[in-house]
């Protein structure tokens, strides 16, 4: 739905100087603040300085911010504020304007429908920011959704762009979350926790990046693919997780988390950095596909993705060292509880290390097929003999002579 067809009426921001209140009616163009029958559209205002907060219990239909073209809104929710809505109709931040809301620390928003930030259409693509500093934002019902960066490049158009700060706070999604629906969206998760009821979809005909620092992640959905990078043809999607915890379930059925699509036309990679993450969980199957990839930035270990379903393999491998490893090191990249079909496409065994360019040699074990595991193991460099993660073991110019040897 536009966000300009509404069943509520539309009651503007009359931009008064600096933030006010967002009960009060003088701030509004024709003097009474909107309630629960009404559309709040914020628009000509100074997303940095002059938007309206809710800083007590607000009930609208829905919200509109950065409505138009040469529009920037803003909106902040308040340590004790309330902001509720009631249709399932779409909401909007960033909509062919510039738009931005923050959720502070003790507030809440209660957003019945999907929330669309970055939207655009054939006048003017959007560019939106919800920031979450605390509180927490709970997408209500069945059509509770979120999606960032709704509209594709179209024309002289560029993509519209929605970016979701999860900085603390809960985030409860009755429905799913896309990250980069057409546009580019972004979502940057450093600490608090999310849930979705549906889905998640990173890049799906746009692209998309979620990345997580720490914080919990739970994807569930009723069945299906639960989790999906590069989710369509076109689609450019990453998921990168370097601390907090990855759950992927689902209520009937195994979970699938799926890196790409399997007729090889999207774009997935799931990154690994570390050890950092507590847990990365499939109460299922994982499934990565041609043209995606698996990428570990490895330092005093790796956290492996545990899978209680079966691994189908395709696509890359692709590895780097943050700390020198010993010779005989083994670091698991995943477990899997049923089979194991199909092998990386992919894989450099050269790689590199603090040391430099292609310092560390590995072999890549993928178990027995069944209730096992797939292990990289840093062995001595092939060619010359010569110790390739010898950080360790030698010093660091006769490593180094090695290496240009065999080159």
């Amino acid at each position: 739905m536009a966000p300009n067809a509404s069943e509520a009426a539309t009651i503007t921001y009359a931009n008064p100087a600096g933030a006010q209140n967002f009960t009060v009616g003088a701030n509004w163009v024709g003097g009474v603040a909107p309630g629960s029958g009404d559309l709040p559209t914020i628009n000509g205002v100074n997303g940095a300085v002059n938007y309206p907060y809710v800083s007590s219990a607000v009930a609208v239909q829905r919200f509109l911010i950065g409505d138009q073209a040469a529009d920037s809104g803003g909106l902040e929710i308040r340590t004790g504020g309330t902001l509720t809505t009631s249709l399932t109709s779409a909401h909007y931040v960033g909509a062919r304007g510039t738009g931005i809301m923050t959720i502070q620390p003790g507030a809440t928003a209660n957003v019945n429908g999907p929330l669309n930030i970055g939207w655009g259409d054939t006048a003017a693509h959007g560019t939106g920011t919800v920031n979450q500093l605390g509180g927490a934002y709970n997408g209500t019902g069945a059509s509770g959704g979120l999606i960032l960066g709704v509209s594709a490049a179209a024309g002289p158009l560029a993509a519209s762009v929605g970016t979701y700060n999860m900085q603390a706070g809960t985030m409860n999604i009755g429905s799913s979350l896309v990250v980069g629906q057409a546009g580019i969206g972004t979502f940057n998760m450093s600490g608090g926790s999310v849930a979705t009821g549906n889905f998640l979809q990173i890049g799906r005909t746009g692209t998309g990046t979620f990345t997580q620092t720490a914080g919990s992640l739970t994807v569930n959905r009723a069945s299906g693919d639960t989790m999906v990078i590069g989710a369509a043809a076109g689609g450019v999607g990453k998921y990168e997780i370097s601390g907090g915890s990855l759950s992927v379930t689902t209520t009937t059925g195994p979970a699938v988390v799926a890196n790409g699509i399997a007729a090889g036309t999207a774009s997935g990679t799931f990154k690994i950095v570390g050890n950092g993450a507590t847990s990365i969980a499939i109460a299922g199957d994982y499934k990565q596909y041609v043209g995606s990839n698996l990428e570990l930035t490895i330092g005093a270990g790796i956290t492996p993705i545990a899978m209680t379903g079966s691994a189908t393999l395709g696509g890359a491998l692709n590895a780097l060292f943050s700390s020198s490893p010993s010779i005989g090191q083994q670091f698991t990249v995943m477990t899997y509880g049923g089979s194991l079909t199909g092998t990386f496409g992919t894989f450099d065994n050269v790689v590199d290390g603090p040391l430099g360019p292609n310092t560390i040699t590995l072999s890549l074990d993928y178990g027995t097929g069944a209730n096992s595991a797939v292990v990289l193991t840093v062995v001595p460099e092939p060619a010359t003999g010569a110790l390739v993660a010898c950080g360790a073991i030698v010093a660091a110019l006769s490593c180094r002579r090695g290496v240009l040897a065999r080159k």
